[in-house]
């Protein structure tokens, strides 16, 4: 069991030091989302891609508002 720990210690150590790198780590997360959610939306057939994912909704086309 401590060894389990040591390495989350020590993975969790790696990603603050990049947490660190990035200047707006906020940012970057909400865009890992916006990514992750426009690639998994391709299982479910629709055409949604990462520049309409993030605009506001009014500005989609009416249209492809469901995607």
């Amino acid at each position: 069991m401590n060894h389990l720990f040591e390495n989350a210690a020590v993975k969790l150590g790696e990603l603050n030091s990049f947490a660190r790198l990035v200047p707006n780590i906020d940012l970057f997360i909400q865009l890992h989302f916006t990514k992750e959610a426009v690639v998994s939306s391709r299982i479910e057939d629709t055409q949604t891609n990462i520049d309409e994912a993030l605009l506001p909704e009014e500005e989609i086309k009416p249209e492809r508002r469901n995607d």
